[in-house]
C-alpha cells in the first residue's frame, strides 16, 4: 500500500513536472501576445488622454508643443517596447513598465493644471474679475472657454476633461505595468528554461 502511494505520488509530481516543461517549451513557439495586447492597450490609452488634454489647452501655450513631442515618443517607444515583450525580452518588458511609471507621474502634468486653470477661470468669471480671467485663459483651449456647453463628445468643462484624462492615463499605466511585468516573467522564466537545456547538453 505504501508502495502504491509513493508511486502514485512520484508519477503526479513527474506529471506536474512535464506539464511545466512542456509549457515553457511552448513560449519558444509563441508570442506572448498578452503583454503585447496589455501595452498596446495602454498606448492606446495614453494617446486617447494627451488628446483631450491638447484639445483643452491653448495652442499657443508652449507645453503643447512639448506634450506633442512627448506622445510621438511614448507611441515609437511604446510600440517598440510590446514588440519585444511580444518575443521575450527582458529589457523590452523592463522599459515598459518604466513607461507605465511615466504615465502614472503625467496625471500630476496637464490633467492637474487643466482642472486648476479652470476653476480659476470661473471662479474669475462669476466675480466678474476680467484680468483673472484672462490669466487663466492663457492655457484654457477656446474649445472649452467659447463653448456653450459641448464640443462634439467632449464636455466644455476642464474639471470633467481633467478628470477623464486622469482616469485614461492610470488604466493605461496599469496596462503597461501589468504588461510589462508579465512580458518579464515569462522572458525570464524561458531564459532560465533555455539556460537548463545548454547545461544538459
Amino acid at each position: 500500500m505504501i508502495n502504491e502511494l509513493e508511486k502514485k505520488s512520484s508519477f503526479n509530481a513527474m506529471s506536474d513536472l512535464e506539464i511545466t516543461k512542456n509549457s515553457i517549451e511552448m513560449l519558444r513557439y509563441r508570442n506572448n501576445r498578452l503583454a503585447y495586447i496589455l501595452g498596446l492597450s495602454g498606448v492606446a490609452l495614453s494617446l486617447f488622454a494627451a488628446f483631450i488634454c491638447m484639445n483643452s489647452m491653448n495652442p499657443e501655450n508652449f507645453q503643447v508643443i512639448f506634450k506633442i513631442i512627448l506622445n510621438v515618443f511614448i507611441l515609437l517607444f511604446g510600440f517598440l517596447c510590446c514588440e519585444k515583450a511580444k518575443t521575450y525580452q527582458v529589457r523590452g518588458s523592463f522599459y515598459l513598465i518604466g513607461l507605465g511609471v511615466i504615465c502614472l507621474f503625467r496625471i500630476l502634468w496637464i490633467p492637474l493644471q487643466l482642472m486648476t486653470n479652470y476653476s480659476a477661470y470661473t471662479t474669475a468669471k462669476a466675480a466678474n474679475d476680467v484680468d483673472a480671467m484672462n490669466e487663466a485663459a492663457k492655457f484654457l483651449g477656446a474649445t472649452i472657454i467659447n463653448s456653450d456647453g459641448q464640443v462634439n463628445w467632449l464636455p466644455a468643462d476642464g474639471t470633467v476633461r481633467g478628470l477623464m484624462a486622469i482616469i485614461l492615463l492610470v488604466a493605461a499605466g496599469i496596462l503597461m505595468i501589468i504588461g510589462g511585468v508579465i512580458g518579464f516573467l515569462k522572458a525570464k522564466k524561458l531564459s532560465a528554461y533555455l539556460d537548463s537545456l545548454k547545461e544538459t547538453k
